[in-house]
């Protein structure tokens, strides 16, 4: 009875046991169905993907075709336009020759043969008028002129070519200056511009138009950036950063650098549904400017100060202080002899670094703390 009853109950456990395993497997297989599932939308969504960049690409080139195209008939049409005020022109001459020549004519028949001016105009041209007649011969005999004079209307260019290239040269050397700066310097240079006495802003603006000079946004670069001297110095101070590298005595590069900025700024740009502002809440009055100075090395972030306000020389050398406190307290002041004169390792890295060697208070604050080097940290100190 026991024994049967004992069968039962592996028979019921092996029951649940093959159930257990068969949930497992259903399991497995709907988790590698959905896997399948998943790699099949993968895969139709990179089809769809590269489909999409296919057209987007087909498109570009039908887009590319238009241009080509269009770029083709403007020169077309730039052509025929050449070409036909270049017939006009020929077809000009031809009908002032010709003019030229019937002047002649009559003259010939009024001067030489003596007929009379309604005869002569008859004579070359029936609808050519005694008036018409008697004007050429007027011509001729006061100016002894047989053709016509060319056109001569309009007025001429203000400025010669050199003169223009020198307003443009204006702009190229200063991109902020003002039509009207531009009149005061050329009524004012009496070497190029002799014969300017006055000249309007609008001319000043159709000449730069002409010259290809048009309104842009300003784009603000700070005016020693690029120039040679400070590349130079980048150079020198790459060099010197590499040289203090490659000794055999390990070096501790820290650089110290400051930022402003404002709590009360917010973003100047937010969405909303068509036709509504995006609105954002600000304070009613503009807090005060927060500068904060810094101090980094290879090991983290040594030390850091926030200021209100900008920071002038006094609190800089107050954060210098507290950062040689910090590097004593932290064993990363390495003791090394110097005395108060400049190191000759110090080198700014740009025209903005602070020349913090040259400073009165500096050399007064090293020498007030003898037994700490401070020369050393202005030797590893570089202001970026």
């Amino acid at each position: 009875m026991i024994k049967a009853e004992e069968e039962e109950f592996v028979s019921e456990e092996g029951e649940e046991w093959v159930k257990e395993w068969a949930r497992e497997e259903r399991v497995k297989e709907w988790a590698r169905e959905e896997r399948v599932k998943e790699w099949a939308r993968e895969e139709r969504a990179e089809e769809w993907a590269r489909e999409e960049r296919v057209k987007e690409w087909a498109r570009e080139e039908r887009a590319r075709e238009e241009r080509v195209k269009e770029w083709a008939r403007e020169e077309q049409v730039k052509e025929w336009a050449r070409e036909g005020e270049k017939q006009s022109k020929e077809e000009q001459v031809k009908e002032w020759a010709r003019e030229d020549e019937m002047r002649a004519t009559v003259i010939d028949h009024v001067i030489v043969h003596g007929m009379t001016m309604t005869e002569a105009g008859q004579r070359v041209q029936p609808n050519l008028s005694r008036f018409s007649v008697a004007t050429i011969i007027r011509a001729f005999r006061e100016h002894n002129r047989v053709e016509r004079l060319p056109f001569a209307g309009g007025r001429p260019s203000r400025f010669t070519p050199a003169q223009e290239v020198l307003i443009v040269d204006m702009v190229r050397e200063n991109n902020m200056i003002r039509l009207r700066e531009i009149q005061e310097r050329i009524i004012g240079d009496n070497v190029n511009f002799q014969n300017i006495d006055n000249v309007s802003l609008t001319t000043i603006d159709r000449v730069l138009k002409c010259q290809r000079v048009r309104m842009k946004q300003a784009y603000r670069v700070p005016f020693e950036r690029n120039s040679d001297r400070i590349k130079h110095l980048r150079h020198q101070y790459v060099q010197r950063i590499f040289e203090l590298e490659s000794m055999a005595r390990p070096q501790e590069f820290i650089f110290v650098d400051e930022a402003g900025f404002n709590l009360n700024k917010r973003r100047r740009r937010g969405r909303n549904i068509i036709g509504w502002r995006a609105i954002v809440d600000v304070p009613g009055q503009r807090g005060g400017n927060i500068t904060l100075c810094a101090a980094m090395s290879s090991r983290g972030l040594l030390h850091r100060h926030a200021e209100l306000g900008a920071y002038n020389t006094e609190r800089l050398l107050t954060f210098l202080g507290e950062l040689r406190d910090v590097l004593h307290n932290n064993d990363l002041f390495l003791m090394r002899s110097c005395g108060p004169t400049q190191p000759d390792d110090v080198m700014p890295p740009n025209d903005f670094s602070v020349n913090i060697q040259h400073t009165v208070s500096i050399y007064n604050l090293q020498k007030s703390h003898p037994e700490h080097c401070f020369g050393l940290l202005l030797y590893c100190i570089y202001c970026v």
